[in-house]
C-alpha cells in the first residue's frame, strides 16, 4: 500500500510537468515569425512535431523549421511524456489528455 501511494505520487509530480508542457504557448519559425500552440506529438523518426492551435486546428511541422529553443523544447517535451509512458505502463496504465478551457 505504501509503495502504491509513493508510485502515485510519482506520476502526480510528473504530470504536473507533462500538462506544463502541454499548454498553448508561443512558438517561432526558424524566420522568427511566432504563433501560438499547444504540442501534441513528435514523431522522432520523421521528426514531425504536431501542434494544435486555440481553434483545434492540427499542424505538422519538421522539428527543424522551429527555433533552436523550441526544438530543445520539443525534445525535453518528448523525453518527460516517454519517461511517464515508461512509468505508467511498468505500472500497467496509460495516459491521455485533453485540453479543457
Amino acid at each position: 500500500m505504501k509503495n502504491l501511494i509513493i508510485h502515485a505520487l510519482v506520476i502526480l509530480a510528473c504530470l504536473s510537468s507533462v500538462f506544463a508542457n502541454t499548454a498553448i504557448r508561443a512558438w517561432s519559425y526558424t524566420d522568427g515569425s511566432r504563433f501560438n500552440a499547444m504540442i501534441m506529438g513528435w514523431d522522432d523518426q520523421t521528426d514531425i512535431v504536431t501542434l494544435s492551435d486555440d481553434a483545434g486546428k492540427t499542424t505538422q511541422i519538421k522539428r527543424t523549421g522551429l527555433s533552436l529553443p523550441d526544438q530543445a523544447y520539443v525534445r525535453q517535451w518528448f523525453n518527460y511524456r516517454k519517461k511517464l509512458d515508461d512509468k505508467l505502463n511498468q505500472m500497467g496504465g496509460t495516459m491521455g489528455f485533453r485540453q479543457t478551457t
